[in-house]
């Protein structure tokens, strides 16, 4: 596959641009050296589709690696009653600009395996997120 070559013209400015939220708002500069992303999202799926619904996740899972997240793994817990599983799938990125940038990143196929994923969820649940900071 054929590239154009990238060439660089006396006077370019080639620091990273601020990133821009859907607001207008620019990225708090301390936010940005905060340090690690970690963004867990917790699953009920269906327990008949358990199987599909791995392989659907771990398909999500490629989808997220692809857009910048440099860690991905998913948990299977059991719970004693009912047998009820949930399944935890957790994420990382090395700073909030780069957190950002998979969200800018996302394209139709993407959604589509979230859509996948979320068909398979048991009845009345929903994917319960949560994001925090981890300092570098």
């Amino acid at each position: 596959m054929w590239r154009r070559p990238f060439v660089v013209s006396e006077g370019w400015d080639l620091a990273p641009a601020p990133v821009v939220a859907a607001d207008g708002s620019t990225m708090d500069e301390g936010l940005a050296r905060a340090g690690w992303v970690v963004v867990r999202v917790r699953y009920e799926p269906r327990a008949h589709d358990g199987d599909e619904f791995m392989c659907a996740l771990r398909a999500l899972g490629r989808s997220r690696l692809r857009n910048g997240a440099r860690t991905w793994r998913c948990h299977r817990h059991t719970a004693t009653a009912g047998n009820a599983v949930t399944v935890v799938e957790s994420f990382m990125f090395p700073s909030w600009a780069d957190w950002l940038r998979h969200q800018e990143r996302r394209v139709v196929a993407d959604q589509l395996l979230e859509e996948r994923v979320r068909g398979l969820l048991a009845p009345q649940t929903t994917p319960d997120s949560g994001l925090r900071i981890v300092a570098g």
